[in-house]
């Protein structure tokens, strides 16, 4: 209880101040998609410093301050702490316990990697501060038989205007869609919208972002560029036609 309550004090202050911390550990991927019926998924973790760091990982159902020792979710993460020495890999080992959950659809969870740096070998007199780092990814566990191809998911969105200059987006596939650009043409040229992630079978509503967007492409009117993030981390851009207000 003590380290948990520790982490989320150091995890407090890296998020007010950013600016003197800079994670060690390079996780490969910006997401984690598991196949429902894998046996289990692998995930690679890499100690770029030059001091040794201890790393706890757990995955969470959206909870992200809950403890994970209060947690329940359907996956067991090995080792859950570890100390990865400079330069050095660790291997976390993710299997899916089993779950009453849709089954035409994704589920989302997040996985959490901490790591907390040395034991400073400054003396007793001097102060200092030690920062703990956490990084929080997405895992989406995908069922075997979805009917859409997921490379083919992001055609199928549907846009609508909405009030007060923003956008709807309607997801009618069982992938989650998380959006790293959304754009539109207007009278005083091109707007853009906040990024999101719209859930399965759901519509998400977009707020336009103040000021213009600057593009290399012209966009024609009654129009949307947007860009979704497949299972690589890779943007895949898609047009559509916005649609009026239903």
């Amino acid at each position: 209880m003590l380290f948990v309550r520790l982490r989320a004090l150091l995890v407090a202050l890296v998020t007010c101040i950013p600016a003197l911390a800079e994670a060690g550990v390079v996780i490969t991927g910006t997401r984690v998609v598991y196949p429902m019926g894998s046996r289990e998924v692998n995930i690679r973790l890499r100690n770029v410093d030059q001091k040794p760091v201890l790393v706890q990982s757990w995955i969470d159902d959206g909870s992200v301050n809950e403890s994970p020792g209060r947690l329940d979710v359907p996956f067991v993460i090995s080792p859950p702490m570890s100390r990865v020495e400079p330069q050095r890999g660790q291997t976390l080992r993710v299997v899916y316990t089993g779950a009453d959950l849709p089954q035409d659809r994704e589920s989302l969870f997040f996985l959490n990697v901490l790591e907390v740096p040395p034991k400073s070998e400054r003396t007793e007199n001097v102060n200092f501060m030690q920062l703990a780092i956490r990084t929080r990814l997405k895992l989406f566990l995908r069922p075997d038989a979805l009917a859409t191809p997921v490379e083919e998911a992001h055609k199928a969105l549907i846009w609508h205007a909405a009030a007060q200059g923003a956008l709807r987006v309607e997801n009618p596939t069982p992938y989650h869609m998380s959006f790293s650009q959304v754009m539109t043409n207007t009278r005083d040229g091109q707007a853009g919208y906040e990024q999101g992630m719209v859930a399965p079978f759901s519509t998400l509503e977009l707020a336009r972002t103040p000021g213009k967007v600057q593009t290399g492409e012209p966009l024609a009117a009654g129009l949307v560029r947007f860009g979704v993030i497949n299972d690589y981390g890779a943007e895949v851009l898609g047009e559509s036609e916005i649609r009026s207000r239903p």
